[in-house]
């Protein structure tokens, strides 16, 4: 075999900077198992289309390009590109997600800043108030 499925899965999780306890919870296995993937030249499709979906990656791509280049791909199949279309409806749906929380971050910091500014207000007012009680005397 010219590749090892476990070492482009290894560099994908290095890449997403996820440490191996993450992928391996994100993909429902233990640590251990999580390395023994690393080192694997197959790996069963139920796996790799779960870690091709956690890793936000086509790893089935990575298997055809192995392929010699005699071999001819099937005539226009459209389950072909089911997956690829599910891969990236999926990996879209976690980028919205992900931005769906830095927008409820900023809001709440802007929900404090506001509140800050209103006690700011609301100081300065009592404030001004004494001042022109004390001045009118």
């Amino acid at each position: 075999m010219l590749y090892r499925i476990g070492d482009h899965i290894q560099a994908r999780v290095q890449e997403k900077r996820m440490s191996v306890t993450e992928f391996a919870q994100a993909i429902n296995r233990s640590r251990a198992v999580a390395y023994s993937i690393f080192e694997r030249n197959s790996l069963d499709t139920e796996l790799l289309w779960s870690i091709s979906m956690v890793l936000e990656y086509n790893f089935f791509q990575v298997v055809a390009n192995a392929l010699p280049s005699a071999i001819v791909e099937p005539a226009a199949a459209p389950h072909r590109y089911a997956f690829q279309d599910e891969l990236a409806s999926s990996a879209r749906i976690v980028q919205l997600e992900r931005e769906v929380q830095g927008c409820k971050r900023k809001l709440a910091l802007q929900k404090e800043q506001l509140q800050d500014k209103t006690r700011l207000i609301k100081l300065l007012e009592e404030k001004l108030a004494q001042l022109e009680a004390g001045s009118g005397q």
